[in-house]
């Protein structure tokens, strides 16, 4: 996890769901991710 609080890590669908834990996990530490899927945003994860 990144120790920047307000980090944001750009990912496309493929990767982000071959590595969902990673991702998670830096969501749960407080990244916002950001998903696209074929090239357009499609998905953001942050902490709520």
């Amino acid at each position: 996890p990144s120790q920047d609080p307000s980090a944001v890590t750009e990912v496309g669908a493929h990767q982000f769901r071959n590595h969902f834990g990673y991702y998670l996990e830096r969501a749960a530490a407080g990244d916002e991710i950001r998903v696209s899927r074929h090239g357009r945003k499609f998905v953001k994860l942050s902490r709520g």
